[in-house]
């Protein structure tokens, strides 16, 4: 009888804990659908206002790998933005982009895959030097 009345008592509470894990789930996906947009065009707006400063953009809850990769290997060979883009076979104005945080190379693309052999140190540049 007193183990009735308990599982009477646990199955009234089950149902109201029930409704109530279900709301918490409904406000977590409408408060994530709600700022996927405002925080897309935040993004957007801080890139416009990073560009006309002539300044990387830093992500500050998701930074971009590849930002650090391009800089350290330019900075490793001692190339300007110029000459980095020359390399690489783009112009300034892209790499900058990339190099900047701005936007992210294609990964679908044989670009990404030409790129990648230069940030693994696969191409030698000491034998592609002008003379002096």
């Amino acid at each position: 009888m007193v183990t009735e009345e308990i599982e009477r008592i646990f199955q009234r509470r089950k149902k109201l804990a029930d409704p109530v894990l279900k709301n918490r789930y409904f406000i977590w996906a409408f408060r994530l659908i709600i700022s996927t947009p405002f925080l897309v065009l935040w993004r957007r707006i801080l890139i416009c206002l990073c560009r006309l400063q002539d300044k990387p953009y830093e992500d500050k809850w998701y930074p971009s790998y590849l930002v650090f990769l391009l800089k350290d290997w330019r900075v490793k060979n001692g190339f300007t933005i110029d000459k980095a883009a020359t390399v690489l076979g783009m112009s300034e104005g892209e790499y900058r982009d990339y190099e900047y945080g701005y936007r992210y190379p294609d990964l679908s693309t044989g670009q990404w895959k030409y790129i990648k052999k230069h940030l693994h140190g696969e191409v030698d540049y000491s034998q592609t030097a002008p003379p002096l």
